[in-house]
């Protein structure tokens, strides 16, 4: 159970830490102008904090099975 909780934290923070780092690295390219925005800033945010939710849910889903 324990094993499960780490595997899922691990899971969990690197799904986020490539959709972060994906994030940032497309900013910088000319076609994808509009991610230097405000309102994208807040979009990746809700992102974030919804794959945080399913992340959290899943992990313990899986420590319940």
């Amino acid at each position: 159970m324990l094993a499960t909780l780490f595997l899922g934290i691990l899971v969990t923070f690197g799904s986020l830490a490539a959709l972060w780092i994906g994030f940032i690295q497309a900013r910088k390219y000319p076609r994808f102008e509009k991610l230097n925005s405000r309102k994208a800033n807040q979009r990746m945010v809700q992102l974030t904090m919804l794959f945080y939710a399913l992340g959290l849910v899943f992990t313990i889903w899986l420590m319940l099975r």
